[in-house]
Formats: structure tokens, C-alpha cells, sequence
């Protein structure tokens, strides 16, 4: 989302609040299925827990899940910056580690910031190119002619946007997000313009359709991830996720075509 704020010059606030009604959807989906799932096939938890060991998980849970609500909340109060809320939830983690769960030795965060400084080098140097991209584009005008193009072709918004979902479907199967995102956003800038569609509504639904191209067998990342973690083979996983694609197509199919789903929050609260 970040990558695709910055290459897009969008507000990543706006469209970090953009997600947060997609996301309910998608999760009451899944957390559907799975319940009728469980009724269905009497799944049951093996083991009961007491009040109190509840309360020890709640404990020792409690500092991760404050993480996200101080980032987005001092963001959506407007307290700091995306920037600032990126070094402020470093800080806090640390502080949680070195502090409260006493994990981080030296060692460990030496080894730590040199993995971040390579990490960071990278996006970096993926970020720069991404701008000299950008901007070969617009001198080449190549988004004004594949807007030329796709206008001739696709005559309404909602068939342009049925085959932006095709192709990036088909992209987010074979490449990683942030590639796909960095070539495929700029693309359709002035197409998105013509059939007047919000940047913050699209950039919910290409990460949407990337992402549910990383899940798309036969070339899905998540698949391959999925296996090493399991230990299952690709038939078997790629069984297993059907469903939740069909699911992941439902919301998709809603949240493409009904923008209020994305643009409500932003509009009525960053607008």
C-alpha cells in the first residue's frame, strides 16, 4: 500500500482507512465459512481454557496488538506523520522487547539492523527505479496512449476496471507485489482520470486482485509458503485454498464495483 501511495501520490492514511471496511468484509466471509465449515464437519477445539489461562494470553498478547492501534491512531488523529508512525512503532518495539519481554540482546539487534539496512537498501533502490519508470512513462506518454487504447476498447468504467482485474490477476500470479505495483500502477494514471475513478478505490483493488493472484494456483507465492510451513504438497494445498478464493472473488467482485465500500471511511472522516 505504501509503495503504491508513493508511486501514485496518493494519501497512504486515506487508503490505509480505504481498507478497513474491505477488510471486515472479507473477514466475516472467511470467518463464515469457516464456522459453517466447522458445524459441518463437527470440528472442536481439543482443549478448553481456564479463566486465568486466558487472561495470561491476553497478557502476553496485549503489547503486539497495541502496536497497529498506535500507529493508526496517531496517523488518523493526525499526531505524526506515516514517517514519523514507521519510527515511532520501531521505537515501540524495541522498548517491548528490550523492556517487557527481555529477547533483544546486543547480538540480536546488531544482527537486526544490518537485515534492515539491507532490506531498506533494497526497497530503496527499487523505489528510485520505480520513479525513473515513472517518468520514462510520462515523457514517452505512454499512459496517454494506453489510455487511448483502453478507452477505445473497454467503453465503461466497470469493463475497464473487469479487465484491469484480469491482467493484474494474472500479473500478481507470476510476480511479487511491489513489482507488479510499480509497473502496473502509472500504466492506466490518465485511463483512471478519463472514467474519473478514485486513485484511493483503485489502489484497494489492485492490492486486493495482487494478492489474490499470490494465492492462484499454480504459481500463487503463498502457495509455495503454505507447503513449507505445512508440509503439504501443492495438490493438496491448492484444495484447500478453493474455497477462500471463491470468497476473496465475492468481495472482490463487490468492492470493485461498489466504491462507497472503500471511499466511505476517507470521504467522511479524511475528506
Amino acid at each position: 500500500m505504501i509503495f503504491y501511495c508513493l508511486v501514485m501520490n496518493v494519501s497512504v492514511a486515506e487508503l490505509f482507512m480505504a481498507g478497513i471496511l474491505p477488510g471486515f468484509l472479507i473477514g466475516g466471509l472467511f470467518i463464515g465459512y469457516t464456522i459453517y465449515m466447522s458445524r459441518k464437519h463437527n470440528w472442536k477445539d481439543r482443549r478448553v481454557y481456564t479463566f486465568k489461562e486466558g487472561l495470561k494470553i491476553i497478557k502476553d498478547g496485549i503489547w503486539g496488538l497495541l502496536l497497529p492501534v498506535i500507529v493508526l491512531g496517531g496517523i488518523y488523529t493526525g499526531i505524526f506523520t506515516p514517517t514519523e508512525a514507521a519510527a515511532i512503532s520501531v521505537v515501540y518495539a524495541l522498548f517491548v522487547e528490550v523492556v517487557i519481554h527481555r529477547e533483544m540482546t546486543f547480538a540480536k539487534l546488531k544482527k537486526a539492523l544490518v537485515e534492515s539496512a539491507v532490506l531498506s537498501a533494497c526497497l530503496l533502490f527499487i523505489l528510485s527505479c520505480a520513479m525513473t519508470f515513472i517518468w520514462l512513462l510520462t515523457a514517452e506518454q505512454i499512459p496517454m496512449r494506453v489510455a487511448e487504447f483502453t478507452v477505445g476498447f473497454a467503453k465503461n468504467w466497470w469493463l475497464f476496471l473487469l479487465l484491469v482485474n484480469i491482467l493484474f490477476l494474472i500479473m500478481g500470479s507470476v510476480m511479487d507485489d511491489v513489482s507488479a505495483m510499480i509497473i502496473l500502477s502509472p500504466l492506466f494514471l490518465e485511463t483512471l482520470r478519463i472514467f474519473n475513478i478514485d486513485l484511493v478505490h483503485y489502489g484497494i483493488v489492485m492490492v486486493l486482485v495482487i494478492e489474490f493472484g499470490f494465492l492462484t494456483p499454480p504459481f500463487g507465492l503463498n502457495l509455495f509458503v503454505t507447503m513449507g510451513i505445512t508440509k503439504k504438497n501443492l495438490v493438496e494445498v491448492s484444495k484447500a485454498v478453493l474455497p477462500f478464493l471463491v470468497l476473496l472473488l465475492i468481495a472482490l467482485f463487490f468492492i470493485s464495483y461498489i466504491p462507497a465500500i472503500s471511499l466511505y471511511l476517507p470521504t467522511k472522516f479524511l475528506r
